[in-house]
């Protein structure tokens, strides 16, 4: 017992050391995830371990320390016991590390993670009709294969004389994604049902989606929902756009494959009369990551399709314009959607350059020099149009207009690669000229 205390004693500043590690740990351990006692009191006691076992795997006679001769050969203070220690002390720092690394990439995970929160639709008979019920086990099927969404019941109903921050609140307190709730009643023979899918803060930037989707009042013979019919249809347009909003949270993380894989699940869930958002969206954002993926071929496809279903589509156009420019360099292509999208009544200035540069490639000069010259006029700051309408003026014969092109881009773009580039064009026009 004298030899325990008195190693003890002699161990204090590791003792010491190991319960400031062992604060450290638990303060991290609250950071990502609420410290209950148990978990504190496993820290403390393997941080004290680790101390002693660094002080008897370390620790040699202090008296010999200063001898160069013994420092060369140094004798520990417990030989027999500092080999378990050196191994209790490697195995304790590194199931450390490992265990603060995996602390903090689970949560860097788990904050892309989506929480569905589904409230009990507020109506009659609700144990018999099972509307909740029905919709989480459908959302639980769809959305299986996603490791990244998690689906949860509230376990009560919202109605509609609640307001939207009592839901909101309810949906922040289980870090929800997204909110479903809904009620239903029942008028002779008629069922009268209306659905709320809400998207909180976290995903209010999605593009083309908006944050409320209240589904307008539906009246269905009453023996749809006694057949359960009601239910499943209504389950599958929840699943449908569930898929659809996941995607879109995918696809601003630029997991593109993630987002192709849960577009592809949507459309099956796709029918006619589930309207809200269109499948022309999904085609849209689908094309756009598989080009983003590097496959042109198939991102035309979807666009194709996305302006067959809404010919109206005008950031469709744009898109595919961008592709045929880009990737597929069929410039007459993009030449007519860019073209097409200007019907639409959008314009800017990068949007005309590129256009010009369709037309420069397709070798249309003429046209090429038009499109810059208004890229300039909507924005005289755009020095890459400056850049290309030098590169115009060249093929046009008109060195002197190309210099004074190159010189603004020289002087004023604050871009190096476009100065650097007029400064190689200023050069090679006029070996002479120095800026």
């Amino acid at each position: 017992m004298k030899k325990i205390l008195k190693l003890l004693s002699e161990a204090r500043p590791e003792i010491i050391g190991g319960l400031i590690v062992a604060g450290a740990l638990a303060l991290i351990n609250w950071i990502f995830d609420f410290v209950n006692i148990w978990v504190f009191f496993e820290i403390t006691l393997g941080c004290i371990i680790w101390g002693l076992s660094a002080y008897v795997a370390f620790s040699y006679s202090k008296n010999r320390r200063r001898s160069k001769l013994v420092r060369r050969a140094r004798e520990w203070n417990y030989p027999q016991l500092r080999p378990y220690a050196l191994a209790m002390f490697s195995i304790l720092t590194i199931c450390s590390i490992g265990w603060i690394g995996s602390r903090i990439y689970n949560k860097i995970i788990s904050s892309h993670d989506l929480v569905i929160l589904v409230a009990d639709f507020d109506g009659p008979d609700p144990k018999n009709y099972r509307v909740a019920e029905i919709i989480l086990s459908q959302l639980e099927t769809a959305l299986a294969p996603y490791s990244d969404v998690k689906i949860e019941p509230l376990g009560y109903a919202f109605n509609e004389n609640q307001t939207r921050d009592v839901i909101r609140t309810a949906g922040e307190k289980h870090n929800a994604a997204i909110v479903i709730w809904g009620w239903y009643g029942l008028t002779n023979d008629k069922v009268v049902l209306s659905y709320h899918f809400e998207i909180m803060s976290k995903l209010e930037n999605q593009p083309q989606l908006c944050t409320i989707i209240k589904d307008p009042i539906r009246y269905s013979p009453e023996v749809e929902l006694e057949g359960f019919t009601l239910q499943t249809d209504l389950s599958e347009e929840l699943t449908y756009l569930s898929l659809v909003t996941v995607g879109l949270a995918r696809y601003s993380l630029e997991d593109w494959d993630g987002a192709i894989s849960r577009f592809n699940s949507a459309l099956q869930y796709y029918s006619a009369n589930k309207n809200i958002v269109p499948p022309s969206e999904i085609y849209y954002y689908r094309g756009s990551a598989l080009f983003e993926k590097g496959d042109g071929a198939s991102a035309i496809k979807d666009l194709n399709q996305a302006i067959f279903l809404d010919p109206n589509y005008a950031h469709a156009y744009l898109r595919r314009a961008g592709i045929y420019l880009e990737k597929e360099k069929k410039y007459s292509e993009a030449i007519s959607d860019y073209t097409m999208y200007l019907t639409f009544g959008y314009s800017n200035s990068c949007m005309y350059v590129n256009l010009g540069r369709a037309y420069y490639y397709n070798e249309d000069y003429q046209n090429a020099l038009l499109r810059f010259d208004i890229a300039i006029e909507a924005d005289p700051d755009n020095y890459s149009a400056y850049n290309w309408r030098g590169f115009t003026y060249e093929k046009l014969d008109k060195p002197e207009n190309a210099i004074l092109d190159y010189e603004r881009v020289w002087r004023f773009s604050t871009n190096y690669e476009q100065r650097q580039y007029a400064l190689s064009r200023l050069r090679e026009l006029n070996d002479t000229h120095e800026p």
